[in-house]
């Protein structure tokens, strides 16, 4: 049986605009038809249509179909995609005669060694013009040009593969239009000569964004997670040799007690909640438990483990965030089905409070017997002692709990919640797991792998990292936030030598970041002598190599010492405030209105005058934010010229935003744990604007495409930066055959972050724009403006330091502009400075230290909310260098 096709068979169909296809590690894609896969026969065809040589599409689907061998009805019903995606159009007139397609260059000797490894870079971005695709320089010039079975057979690089495997599946792929060894040889010199193609090197950053990078760094977790479990394996091997000596003497078993830690990384970073946990209960009461239970520091808990130890009833720890949350249920769902005697206890930010939850929570996962709220340490202890008479001996009454304090457990058909529990009132009642051993297991573990990574080609990337908690505490009830309702009260304090102790821990075993898990760290005094003491580490040990903390939001106090203490030590390199939103309706909606806005202003001058990056955590998405309210925030950080970094807003459980009355008043539509889609300030449909919004700033603004046009057509014309970039939105969806560079910069550049073709084509299109649509003059500023633009713009092959001759000096044009910024001219600047065209001659040199035109290319855009395009120059920002 035949489709039906409703494309006439004499239609003769053209291009609608520039069609472009981005080769990636998954697929060849069409973005122009929501990111549509082709297969090498689609790709033929496109080919053909962009040829536009006057011939109707049924010839050339007929032509197609018998060269690749394939049913032409495919064929039609692809053409009928790219009509109903607007992608190809009745033809308007007129032919092209296109050129013919250059002929492979070849080199003797291009292809190498058959067992050289190579692999392509990706994601690369071809036009489909007549020629064939066509992949461009910075400047608009062709590049490389490839016809489609050329472009299939260049695929076969994308993971990390020696030249003659390469050839052997391109013929394997391609069958009768497969290259023979001459042509291959050619395509693989042409590839060699553009930049796309490298001779495999382990140690190259260019491979982190690829397949070949990911597999690397998949060995090395592999490698790492192997170490650590033999250091754990050697512990248990000792602890095994006690327990049986134990129970020759006493005749008793002693259930095990084991931690539930179900991290993919958890070889490179300790898991201090049950450290802490497991560490208080072997000292609670002097020790008494410890007569009752065979504690196991198993950190590293899997399957097959649990099947071992569940021949024997035990107990099963669980501290469950947002990220571990599913694997902790499903790990407690298999212990309890391979005994269901063993008891299972969970606790952590992702185990709910509110009374509804914790039911609901119950019987949607019946493994699970005990649930803890809030600080866990004692509140474990007292049910591992008062279950300790029943563990092991047939099934666990639970009632016995009914007196500990801070829990919820199963009762038959029920739930019982108890009493809320104090908070500790001296921390140090809590022994530290990495002063009394517990965490030693990861320290022999990182040892043995770096050593036997000495030489080797592995990746030692991920290395370990440590969270160390100097105090509790937060005064702030945030209601996005579980951190201040969890331990909404006074600060409490570790003691400054337990915390030097830790610290002194993490140096000597080789700890290469350190998390400062606090609220506010910067509000005591004491923090100062804490980031010396980090800093004297680094220099007597080389380590940390980086600190990540959350500072004192209303205090700026100790700030300066702070800063500069650890940007003295190349730790620090970048400032982050916790905004979360400018807008006073949205503030006092998220009881964030208590946190004074100046006192930001005071923090961002701390950053200023240490000269560091200064980065703005915002969030979207927040009930009572609304649609213009967020679009507001973006564009004050487009006048404080700080990077936003941009978070959709998450329904934690335990939040007061969860809260039943919280959620009804403010209209949340959402679940625990999800993105929080709709409130009574926004509809779904503007949360989709709001993300759009979004992918726009971080592209056009944060990644720096269009960061200083915006700036200039704002000078020229008075509009705002965020109008500008939500009005090339507009022109894109309205008319993408009329921009369609620009369409494909604000609709699909973040998925794929590569040039639109050319940098020099697209701000040609942009030129275009802002002259025709915002009425800006076509003058020797804009000439200048543009040329700047496309000067910090990474492309892959460019040469550095790069030297532009400018018929204006932009680099005093900004820095004038900024001067007036930190004056106070924030909005009003335009009328404070002089335009762009007053400015004599000027020039401007761009360098890349950071090898972004090599290595950044590609780069996932949520992966690292630190990262950015930005080259260096006069008039580019700073950027974090995180160690």
């Amino acid at each position: 049986m035949s489709l039906r096709i409703d494309t006439p068979d004499d239609e003769v169909l053209e291009p609608a605009h520039l069609l472009m296809v981005v080769v990636t590690n998954h697929s060849t894609q069409l973005p122009a038809a929501e990111c549509r896969e082709c297969s090498l026969p689609e790709l033929m065809l496109l080919e053909a249509i962009a040829r536009h040589d006057g011939r109707p599409v049924s010839t050339l689907v007929a032509e197609t179909a018998a060269r690749a061998g394939v049913d032409p009805d495919t064929l039609h019903a692809f053409v009928e995609d790219l009509r109903k995606a607007s992608v190809v159009r009745p033809t308007t007139g007129g032919t092209t005669t296109a050129p013919a397609p250059a002929a492979p260059a070849t080199s003797p000797g291009a292809a190498g060694d058959p067992d050289t490894r190579y692999v392509l870079l990706s994601p690369l971005l071809f036009a489909v013009t007549g020629s064939g695709f066509e992949e461009h320089d910075a400047q608009g010039d062709v590049r490389v040009r490839l016809d489609a079975t050329e472009l299939v057979a260049a695929r076969t690089f994308l993971d990390e593969v020696p030249l003659g495997k390469a050839y052997a599946r391109q013929a394997k792929a391609l069958g009768e239009l497969a290259l023979d060894r001459a042509a291959f040889d050619g395509l693989v010199a042409r590839l060699l000569d553009a930049g796309f193609l490298r001779p495999f090197d382990p140690t190259d950053l260019a491979f982190r964004r690829g397949a070949t990078r990911r597999k690397a760094i998949q060995a090395w977790e592999t490698n790492g997670r192997a170490a650590v479990s033999a250091a754990i394996a050697r512990s248990n091997e000792r602890l095994d040799a006690v327990e049986r000596e134990r129970r020759a003497r006493t005749g008793v078993a002693r259930p095990k007690v084991l931690p539930g830690f179900m991290q993919p990384t958890a070889w490179r970073m300790p898991p201090l909640a049950l450290g802490m946990i497991m560490a208080y209960a072997m000292e609670h009461d002097d020790g008494a438990l410890q007569e009752l239970y065979d504690f196991r520091p198993d950190w590293i808990l899997t399957k097959a483990k649990v099947d071992e130890y569940s021949a024997e009833p035990g107990v099963y720890l669980f501290s469950s965030y947002l990220w571990s949350g599913d694997r902790n249920l499903a790990m407690s769902a298999h212990a309890k089905a391979r005994n269901p005697w063993n008891v299972t206890i969970h606790g952590g930010p992702q185990v709910p409070k509110y009374e509804g939850d914790v039911v609901a929570y119950f019987a949607a996962n019946p493994h699970v017997d005990i649930a803890v709220r809030n600080e866990g340490e004692i509140t474990a202890a007292e049910i591992l002692a008062a279950l300790a008479p029943q563990i092991g001996k047939g099934p666990v009454d639970l009632s016995v709990l009914a007196d500990v304090a801070g829990l919820s457990y199963r009762d038959g058909d029920g739930v019982v919640r108890t009493a809320d529990r104090e908070r500790l009132a001296g921390l140090d009642v809590v022994p530290s797991p990495y002063l009394t051993g517990l965490f030693d297991t990861f320290a022999e573990g990182w040892r043995e792998l770096i050593e036997e990574s000495a030489g080797t080609d592995r990746f030692v990337t991920n290395l370990p990292a440590a969270i160390i908690e100097t105090n509790r505490g937060c005064p702030y009830g945030c209601t996005f936030c579980d951190w201040g309702s969890a331990t909404l009260s006074r600060i409490r304090q570790f003691s400054i030598d337990r915390v030097f102790a830790e610290l002194d821990w993490c140096a000597q075993h080789g700890v290469h970041a350190i998390a400062l898990a606090d609220a506010n760290f910067g509000i005591f005094a004491r923090d100062v002598d804490i980031t010396k003491k980090i800093a004297e580490l680094k220099r007597s040990h080389g380590h940390p190599n980086h600190v990540g903390t959350n500072y004192a939001k209303n205090s700026v106090k100790h700030l300066r010492q702070i800063v500069e203490t650890l940007a003295d030590v190349d730790i620090l390199s970048y400032g982050l405030l916790s905004l979360q939103s400018m807008d006073a309706d949205t503030l006092g909606v998220i009881n964030r209105s208590n946190i004074k806005l100046e006192k930001y202003e005071e923090l961002s001058k701390e950053f200023r005058h240490a000269d560091l990056p200064l980065y703005v955590d915002l969030m979207m998405g927040l009930p009572g934010q609304t649609m213009p309210a967020f679009a507001r925030d973006l564009q004050e950080c487009i006048n404080r010229e700080v990077h936003a970094k941009v978070f959709p807003t998450i329904l934690l459980v335990n939040s007061p935003m969860n809260e039943p009355n919280y959620r009804e008043l403010h209209g949340i539509v959402t679940e625990p744990g999800k993105r929080v889609l709709e409130a009574g300030s926004f509809t779904h449909d503007e949360y989709e604007a709001m993300l759009q919004l979004r992918r726009t700033f971080m592209v056009l603004e944060k990644y720096g495409v269009l960061r200083f046009v915006a700036r200039y057509v704002r000078h020229e014309t008075g509009l705002p930066e965020i109008e500008f970039f939500t009005g090339l939105v507009d022109a894109a969806q309205d008319h993408p055959d009329r921009w369609p560079l620009i369409s494909f910069a604000v609709g699909d550049l973040f998925r794929f972050m590569v040039p639109p073709v050319s940098w020099k084509l697209f701000l040609a299109e942009v030129r275009r724009y802002v002259v025709e649509v915002l009425d800006v003059a076509d003058d020797t500023a804009l000439d200048t403006v543009l040329e700047v633009q496309e000067a910090l713009l990474p492309t892959r092959g460019r040469h550095f330091p790069d030297t532009r001759a400018l018929a204006h000096d932009f680099a005093a044009w900004h820095d004038a502009m900024l001067d007036a910024k930190y004056d106070g001219h924030l909005d009003d600047w335009p009328g404070v400075v002089p335009h762009l065209r007053t400015y004599g001659p000027g020039s401007l040199t761009v360098e890349d230290p950071r090898n972004v035109s090599l290595y950044e290319l590609g780069v996932n855009i949520e992966e690292d909310p630190f990262d950015s395009w930005d080259l260096h120059s006069p008039v580019s920002r700073a950027v974090a260098a995180q160690g």
